[in-house]
């Protein structure tokens, strides 16, 4: 697609590209929401290895399953980036926003909010270590985030997650977004997560 014509879902986008580790292909999404009754978008969305999603820098992106299924699939995959990016709606047996097996994808300035799940509301890690960085994980049910046995914790990193996760300036407190009732996940003037991430999303 180009900017005048672009491809309508993220589904048709991820069948036309023709990523290599040599040639990581990026997904940019305009601002809006992309869901099944606003632009026929299909549920989960597939991430592939070499692949990332990108939202608009100055406009809200929300992937919303409307309960149709998760959200996002992540599975064997490598070299992936999520950012910029509200995903919303999930709902599933293992991780209703996410489910991340055998990868470590990259999340910067995700929210992951009002997702539903038998196990991992938010997102369901199985032998995965991610990187999450100024990434909001709440009112997910049941739970934030759960790991499979014997996972290790990933690195969560100025973020604020519901129920508390251990590692460097994370958050447990409510975001206040504007309106999460009716989908506005911008978030309020005096919102504690206000300043509270960082610029330094490779940690160096």
């Amino acid at each position: 697609g180009t900017i005048a014509d672009p491809f309508q879902t993220i589904d048709y986008a991820m069948s036309r590209i023709y990523q290599t580790e040599n040639n990581p292909i990026t997904i940019h999404l305009v601002g809006g929401t992309y869901s099944p009754n606003n632009n026929n978008e299909s549920f989960p969305v597939y991430m592939f290895s070499n692949t990332n999603l990108t939202g608009d820098v100055e406009e809200m992106v929300i992937l919303d399953a409307q309960e149709t299924a998760r959200v996002i699939m992540i599975v064997s995959s490598a070299n992936n980036m999520i950012s910029r990016l509200t995903i919303t709606g999930g709902d599933a047996v293992y991780g209703g926003g996410m489910r991340i097996f055998d990868s470590s994808p990259t999340l910067n300035n995700v929210t992951i909010v009002e997702n539903a799940a038998v196990e991992g509301g938010g997102i369901h890690l199985l032998d995965s270590n991610p990187i999450l960085t100024n990434t909001i994980v709440w009112n997910n049910s049941p739970e934030s985030i759960v790991l499979g046995d014997g996972d290790e914790e990933p690195i969560i990193r100025y973020s604020n997650v519901e129920g508390g996760w251990s590692g460097e300036a994370n958050i447990n407190v409510d975001p206040l977004f504007t309106d999460f009732e009716n989908g506005d996940y911008t978030l309020q003037i005096g919102s504690p997560c206000i300043d509270s991430g960082t610029v330094d999303l490779d940690g160096d």
